[in-house]
């Protein structure tokens, strides 16, 4: 560690072996976009950025144009404010760690969490709330509590554990007015980030938290680079990992499986895709692709009681785990056909809210598969949806608690990620249906004849045997909502006639599709009278189609 503090000489960087036998102040704030102090700049000017220029004086309006201006300003004023409580040493991320070394970075971010834990005090810099915003509290004016709750400094995820770690958060506007301690301000931030009150307040400690709820603090977070969304929360799970900028969303995979190895918290598997990432292969796979996917997972407590470890083994394609099963009953005609084995539901030990009866669930089966071995992997099944056109769209299944008393432990290996057809289509089953996943509409289709719609007041409809509707063109009265979240997505559902496209595949005649559209790029337009012109070739594109087909009997 390196800490930054101010002698007669100017600044002065000082490495640091062990930062609990220092006591030191740090800061939280966005970086700006004309440039933030780096650790260059600091060993280049250690006196400032110009003549006369001091921690207690340097205003720049006598003086030429100062490159980086408003962040030396900011460096200015945190060690003003550290001086003022009494401290001679100050932590800022742009300037004390050196960004050209890949190996400081990477030690930096994996023990960042301890260092804001360790810290006396942390200063969070709130430069979008004005400079004549007054004192807050939870009390306050409503009108200053939501300039200061709509900071985009709330929105940011690397400031997620700069809120959490530190033992002591002080708050400050535009022109360092100061506007309060967090203490103060406890049931203002829960309402804006979703955190619990009481590990705000202290009274909590953030071991309460399981993995699930804490991962769901980052959802709507926002990062610079696809792969602080998993970097970010390193110290927050308790986790230590290399740092590889440039592998995407693979580093929130690879946070997943830290997670995994280091404990036996099943709620890490308890995610339900949200919004566009609800409708691809993602859904049926063990680790979730994003932090969204874990939102409203705030809410989900641990289970009473101790229901024996779990332990795992991981490699690339599976995880090999002994943990409590449910096992499920299949029907008759299931057992006949025999191509489901087995079916088991896996509690995650966690529940919703204060009701401790019903728990959460996943549920998987083992399937007869020609090419798979006689001991063959279980696979995620999805739980019946109330859609008669979507059956099993919902990731997570919600059991009542008495089906603890007929669990039973067992060592069982779950695919991380479902098989997929030669064609590169994803095989699955959910009772009597067969699920396809198409990444577009299929290139040859010619007409499609809509043969029932749900809900049934949703189309704008000639008798479908009268008057096809053909591509690319269908005219829509109201979308119907199949899923929500904060990127607004719309899903239509039709059942349509294919025609016989697919004579080889053995797919029956009528699907249901759903095309999904992100209504900030939405194709949908309203047309005069009312109904909506939607062309089916600019929405293929965008989204991805969900097929379902009766399986024969």
């Amino acid at each position: 560690m390196r800490l930054l503090h101010w002698t007669e000489n100017g600044f002065a960087l000082e490495d640091v072996a062990d930062p609990s036998d220092y006591r030191y102040a740090i800061l939280s704030h966005r970086w700006h976009d004309d440039g933030e102090i780096l650790y260059a700049d600091i060993l280049a000017y250690p006196n400032g950025p110009v003549a006369g220029w001091t921690v207690s004086h340097g205003d720049f309006h006598a003086a030429p144009i100062v490159p980086k201006a408003r962040a030396w300003q900011k460096l200015r004023y945190a060690m003003q404010q550290t001086r003022k409580d009494g401290l001679e040493y100050l932590w800022v991320d742009t300037c004390c760690i050196d960004k050209t070394s890949s190996a400081e970075l990477s030690e930096s971010i994996n023990s960042m969490y301890t260092w804001y834990q360790l810290a006396v005090g942390c200063y969070a810099y709130l430069s979008d709330v004005p400079g004549d915003c007054p004192l807050l509290s939870d009390a306050s004016d409503s009108h200053w509590k939501h300039a200061f709750a709509n900071s985009i400094w709330f929105g940011r995820g690397w400031t997620l554990q700069e809120l959490i770690a530190p033992r002591i958060v002080h708050f400050f506007g535009a022109d360092w007015n100061y506007l309060g301690v967090m203490t103060g301000l406890v049931q203002t931030i829960a309402e804006c980030t979703a955190i619990h009150s009481k590990l705000l307040s202290g009274e909590y400690a953030l071991e309460v938290f399981n993995m699930a709820q804490r991962i769901s603090w980052m959802a709507g977070r926002a990062t610079t680079r696809v792969e602080d969304e998993a970097y970010c929360l390193l110290g927050l799970l308790g986790v230590n990992m290399p740092l590889l900028y440039g592998e995407g969303r693979i580093a929130f995979q690879r946070l997943q499986e830290e997670v995994i190895r280091s404990n036996d918290d099943l709620s890490v598997f308890a995610w339900n895709a949200p919004g566009a990432e609800a409708i691809d292969d993602s859904r049926f796979s063990l680790l979730a692709p994003s932090p969204a996917s874990f939102t409203g997972c705030e809410g989900m407590w641990r289970t009473r009681g101790y229901h024996g470890a779990c332990t795992f083994q991981l490699n690339n394609v599976s995880l090999q785990g002994t943990l409590n099963v449910v096992p499920i009953s299949l029907d008759a005609a299931e057992a006949k056909r025999g191509n489901v084995l087995e079916r088991f539901y896996i509690p995650l030990n966690c529940e919703l809210g204060s009701d401790f009866s019903r728990v959460v669930a996943l549920t998987v089966e083992r399937l007869k598969r020609s090419q798979w071995e006689e001991d063959s992997p279980y696979l995620i099944v999805n739980r019946a949806s109330p859609s008669p056109f979507l059956p099993g769209l919902d990731r997570l299944s919600i059991i009542d608690a008495s089906h603890w008393l007929a669990a039973r432990r067992q060592t069982i290996t779950l695919l991380k990620k479902p098989p997929l057809s030669a064609d590169g289509r994803l095989l699955r089953s959910d009772g009597n249906y067969s699920l396809q996943i198409f990444r577009s509409l299929p290139t040859d289709v010619g007409v499609l004849m809509i043969t029932d719609v749900y809900p049934r007041d949703c189309v704008y409809a000639p008798e479908p045997a009268s008057k096809p509707w053909r591509t690319p063109e269908v005219v829509i009265k109201s979308p119907v909502v199949v899923q929500r979240s904060r990127s607004a997505v719309t899903g239509l559902l039709f059942r349509i006639d294919f025609g016989g496209w697919y004579p080889d595949s053995g797919l029956a005649d009528v699907f249901a599709v759903v095309f999904m559209v992100d209504q900030h790029r939405s194709p949908i337009k309203e047309g005069q009278g009312g109904p909506y012109e939607v062309s089916a070739s600019a929405i293929s594109p965008l989204e991805r189609v969900l097929v379902f087909t009766p399986m024969h009997l």
